[in-house]
């Protein structure tokens, strides 16, 4: 599952105050990691965020890291970063008390560098035949792409839109990754499995039926069309309530809305429209036989 537990804005460098943080990649991921102290879980990430230093304090929180090391670290030892004299398809190991350093070469003249302290020995993964890859490196293959896989889930159906706003941009971002993860929550209750479009249009329908229903017991200045629509999220009880009140307390003179748009002459009314509540002047027509 494609689950975003925690996030993280980046909004540059800031001036000094309480928004002035570090933005070093190590400083960024004890941030997010924060709420897992202690839950004995395993990070994986990429070069860009490994250090020796990072995975030591990690292993001091009860959480394991698997993660790609950059080749220009000066922790490495030159026999894992050279490829020369070696095989295709080999392995070499490192270890000390907490850590485990494998060097992996998938082709000629280049070589994947990872470290964990997850993984405690030189197991190979015997699914991967002649290619011989370390476990290391299929856990990280398995448990990687998080937030890519988030990014392309987002794109197939996103509420983003074309705008120079930057808080908008984000507000557009939150939607969808809020999206995904309350489809996440859905399925996780043994709900009835529904595709992510459907589940989606279901979702705004649920957001929204709220705020609906409470304009369509007050549509004034509203364009009809609109009123006309509005009308099957009408709360019928309440529209009755309504009624009755103005009913039994009527309203002031006001100037018809009629006469004044055909300027024909100021008349006032104490009658008013019960959907658009505007006042109307009533013509009362006597016939004498």
């Amino acid at each position: 599952m494609f689950y975003t537990y925690n996030l993280e804005i980046y909004a540059g460098k800031q001036p000094d105050g309480p928004f002035d943080i570090s933005n070093k990649p190590t400083d960024v991921l004890k941030r997010m990691i924060a709420p897992l102290r202690g839950s004995g879980r395993n990070l994986t990430a990429d070069n860009w965020f490994t250090a020796p230093d990072l995975v030591e304090e990690l292993k001091e929180m009860k959480l394991s890291y698997v993660g790609t090391v950059k080749k220009n670290k000066r922790e490495l030892p030159p026999e894992f970063v050279t490829t020369k004299s070696r095989e295709v398809y080999s392995s070499s190991f490192g270890f000390n008390r907490s850590i485990t350093l494998v060097s992996y070469v998938p082709k000629k003249n280049k070589t994947v560098i990872l470290v964990s302290s997850f993984h405690h020995d030189k197991s190979l993964d015997s699914e991967t035949g002649v290619k011989k890859k370390p476990s290391i490196i299929t856990f990280y293959n398995s448990t990687k792409g998080g937030v890519d896989n988030v990014d392309k889930i987002c794109a197939t159906f996103s509420v983003a839109r074309n705008i120079k706003c930057c808080p908008m941009n984000i507000f557009f971002t939150m939607l969808n990754v809020a999206g995904i993860n309350s489809q996440i929550i859905y399925l996780g209750n043994d709900m009835k499995p529904i595709k992510r479009r459907l589940f989606l249009k279901q979702l705004s329908h649920e957001l929204t039926s709220d705020e609906l229903q409470r304009r369509s017991e007050k549509t004034i200045g509203i364009p009809l069309h609109i009123q006309s629509k509005l009308k099957r999220f009408c709360n019928c009880e309440n529209v009755e309530e309504d009624k009755e009140e103005t009913l039994e307390t009527p309203s002031k003179r006001r100037r018809c809305i009629t006469c004044t748009t055909d300027n024909v002459q100021r008349r006032l009314s104490r009658y008013e429209c019960s959907k658009c509540k505007r006042a109307l002047f009533i013509v009362t027509c006597y016939f004498l036989l």
